[in-house]
This record gives C-alpha cells, structure tokens and sequence, in this order.
C-alpha cells in the first residue's frame, strides 16, 4: 500500500510501502484546522488550492481509499474499488473499477475505513459507507 498527505496549496507527501499502523499514525498527525485554514486563505486570495486530504492506494489493484477532512467531525470520503461484476452486460461494457462517494462523513470513522481498504474488503467497506450516507 502507498500513502500520501495533500496539502490545500496542492503540495503532497507520497510514501511507499506503508502500514495500517503507519497510516493511522500519519491521519492522525496532520493539524486538519490548519489546513483547512490554509484553503480558506488560499481560496479568498483567488490562488489555486484544493481541499487537503490523506490517501491510500492499492499498487496491485485499482482501490483508493481518499479522506479529506472539512472541519469537526465531517469528511468527504471517496472509493475506488474492484467492480466485481467486472464481464459487463454480455461482456460488451466492462467498468474495471466503481467509485464510491461520501460527503459529510464522520472523520473519526476513518481508521475503520482504513482498515477495511487494506485488508481489501471492499463490499464490507461500501456497505459501511452507504449505511453513513443513510444517517
């Protein structure tokens, strides 16, 4: 699994090979109101920003796992996962992979999220975000 931190001013930190216990670590460790902040900032002085975020990638697979905290306990979550019905209608329209999206997410979910996406239960992880989305 790979990882990366990106800030508001678009600059990132990327890292190979990481753990569960390196991911949790790094989430936790970034000052996310500062970084919102800094969006804000960026944003009201018209320059090119974008929201910050943590992600994991899958380098065998198409799986994404991207969480961009907004403020307290809200997050936007985005998935990209294996389509497991990969053969398509008659084999003629083939979706390699599906993406699932969640706004307004509870942040403190995340290390749940991250857990199910390294031991890639993909079903388990999109059930438990449409549940969220239910709320």
């Amino acid at each position: 699994m790979n990882g990366w931190t990106q800030s508001a001013d678009l600059s990132a930190k990327d890292t190979a090979n990481v753990s569960l216990d390196w991911a949790l670590r790094e989430f936790t460790a970034v000052d996310w109101d500062a970084e919102l902040k800094l969006e804000a900032s960026l944003m009201a002085d018209g320059q090119e920003n974008c929201p910050p975020g943590f992600g994991l990638v899958d380098p065998d697979g198409p799986r994404i796992l991207h969480v961009c905290p907004r403020g307290g306990d809200e997050a936007m979550v985005f998935y990209h996962y294996p389509n497991p019905n990969r053969g398509g209608l008659f084999g003629a329209f083939k979706t390699p992979q599906l993406t699932e999206e969640l706004r307004g997410a509870y942040a403190d979910l995340a290390p749940a999220l991250m857990e199910l996406h390294f031991e890639a239960r993909d079903q388990e992880f999109v059930e438990r975000m449409r549940a969220m989305a239910a709320v």
